[in-house]
């Protein structure tokens, strides 16, 4: 897998330095083709790089596209994950709260990059020990069900994301009843 790996992050090179070259460095197609490396880069686990990249991307999205462009907001959340990777993640969160934002009011609640997002937000706040703020991230597991069907074209199973807010309920429950012992311990003296 690793030498397929090397040589689509080897052909994805050659189509970034020719997209740079002919259609210059700010052009969408280029934005798009250094988005392709980094998530190679990631697949090969050369993180760093592909943060890289990926920080670069985000910035020229940024410049070219605007703060609403939906592939500006694709390139934040992107961005917030490589953040997460990299254990940043108390910044990734305050990223993806943003996208929420966006996302929410540009394409609904019930669109399915809206519902990544609330997902991927609820896996890094678990991941922060932020069990409170996980489950309130309302992501309805039935909402994801017909996306996680194989004949849904852009979504894979999200298990991971869905066993992140099932791992997070039994904790807050027993946190909840740890405090009540407490409680009821301190009120006894």
């Amino acid at each position: 897998m690793q030498g397929k790996h090397n040589e689509a992050a080897a052909i994805q090179t050659e189509v970034l330095e020719k997209s740079r070259r002919i259609l210059g460095e700010e052009h969408p197609n280029t934005i798009t083709a250094m988005r392709d490396l980094t998530s190679i880069f990631y697949m090969q686990g050369k993180h760093n790089e592909a943060a890289a990249i990926q920080t670069e991307v985000l910035e020229k999205s940024r410049r070219t596209l605007g703060e609403e462009h939906p592939n500006t907001i694709e390139a934040m959340h992107n961005f917030a994950l490589m953040l997460s990777i990299q254990g940043e993640h108390n910044e990734a969160a305050a990223i993806l709260t943003e996208v929420l934002e966006k996302r929410r009011r540009i394409l609904g609640e019930e669109h399915l990059s809206t519902i990544r997002v609330k997902e991927d937000l609820a896996i890094i706040l678990q991941r922060r020990d932020k069990h409170n703020e996980a489950v309130a991230v309302p992501v309805d597991p039935e909402e994801t069900k017909p996306m996680c069907s194989s004949g849904h074209p852009h979504v894979e199973p999200k298990t991971e994301r869905l066993n992140a807010l099932s791992t997070a309920k039994p904790k807050i429950q027993r946190l909840g009843k740890a405090s009540q012992v407490v409680s009821a311990v301190f009120s006894h003296r």
